[in-house]
């Protein structure tokens, strides 16, 4: 059978179709470019309009698992909370708000974010108007702030690429980073999904003990460096070099809430006696290097090559901030190397860290790493 296509506008005309062949029925007789340009455009919007359907099959199959998983993470916090009046609330204390609306939430298809919202916010506010009555100060505002998802996660740290790479090249703590941005980014992702009922949170506690880790390893390779850097010095001059580096270990531990950890409390007491002459740089270092090996595979890193004292400290300008900081610093310490190249370039990896975990409070994200120990025994 032979078709004819009729000289029409492609984009008005409103002609039969032969299923078969998607054309005008017909004979043909000719087939010039325009026939071919209605052709294609013909076929090409079927293509995208197949391709579109498809699109919006797969997004509404998508939404409806993420509302699953949305749902099924909000009702296993309810149950979360619930266990927690029913165990440490009195009954009908001001406070206590959540029995108006838990069985609603609970037994609802809707998500109650707004509502749960809004009684948060009612707490806070009466909980704020009680401490102004007793002249009790108060710093719910800030923990409100640090209470955030970006907060939470640290600045969503693990997911600026640039800071990272700041910190890994900036302090000369000469580590090879073979694959670390990735599982460091991969952590951070992962704690976007929505699994807590099945993982009980345990995805948040690899994601926060592999960045404390990472931290780690730059004050650990900083004490390395600065042990090498004061072992030709002897007498009150290394005890009071000591005492300086033994501050500094402090002051991160203290902005990381550190309290506890075994390496930072055993960095602190070797550096301790060293200072009183009783330890051995020879013996740190070597602790040093058995901490690294413990904390860095699942980092994907080699941390425990030999330190060199090549001078390469504030040679790297940061790419993430201005140079403001390495100014001052440098302006503020003395050539010495110990002095500039330790302490100075040390001093400037902590000023470092206060800008990048501006309103994280380290202290409620230990509280909520406790708790995430707690539900998961």
């Amino acid at each position: 059978m032979r078709f004819h296509v009729q000289r029409t506008d492609p984009f008005t005309a409103s002609q039969p179709v032969d299923d078969r062949r998607n054309l005008p029925t017909g004979t043909a007789k000719r087939n010039d470019g325009n026939d071919r340009f209605f052709l294609q455009q013909s076929n090409g919007t079927r293509v995208d309009q197949h391709r579109r359907q498809c699109i919006e099959h797969a997004n509404d199959e998508q939404k409806k698992i993420t509302i699953g998983k949305l749902l099924d993470t909000n009702n296993y916090v309810l149950g979360l909370l619930q266990k927690e009046v029913e165990n440490n609330c009195r009954g009908g204390n001001k406070f206590n708000s959540y029995d108006r609306w838990y069985q609603d939430c609970k037994n609802t298809e809707a998500i109650c974010l707004d509502r749960i919202k809004l009684e948060v916010m009612r707490n806070f506010s009466a909980i704020r108007h009680m401490l102004n009555k007793n002249k009790f100060p108060s710093t719910d505002n800030r923990q409100y702030i640090a209470l955030n998802l970006k907060e939470l996660l640290m600045n969503n740290f693990g997911n600026n690429l640039q800071v990272l790479s700041d910190l890994m090249y900036v302090y000369n703590v000469q580590v090879i980073w073979h694959n670390t941005i990735t599982q460091l980014h991969a952590a951070w992702a992962r704690t976007k999904e929505m699994q807590w009922s099945t993982n009980k949170l345990s995805h948040i506690k690899v994601h926060y003990d592999l960045y404390f880790d990472f931290l780690k390893v730059f004050i650990v390779r900083l004490s390395w460096k600065y042990l090498l850097q004061i072992k030709d010095y002897t007498g009150s001059i290394r005890e009071n070099y000591a005492v300086q580096w033994y501050f500094l270990v402090v002051d991160f531990k203290k902005l990381l809430n550190m309290h506890g950890d075994p390496h930072i409390e055993y960095l602190l007491v070797a550096i301790d006696n060293l200072a009183k002459a009783q330890e051995s740089i020879v013996n740190i270092i070597y602790c040093l290097e058995d901490i690294l090996r413990t904390i860095t595979p699942p980092l994907e890193c080699v941390a425990t090559d030999p330190m060199n004292l090549d001078g390469a400290e504030f040679k790297v300008p940061y790419k993430s901030m201005d140079q403001s900081l390495t100014k001052y610093f440098m302006d503020m310490s003395r050539p010495r190397p110990i002095e500039r190249n330790g302490l100075a370039n040390t001093k400037l990896f902590l000023s470092h860290l206060r800008v990048i975990f501006s309103e994280v409070d380290f202290g409620l994200i230990r509280l909520f790493l406790d708790y995430i120990n707690e539900i998961n025994q």
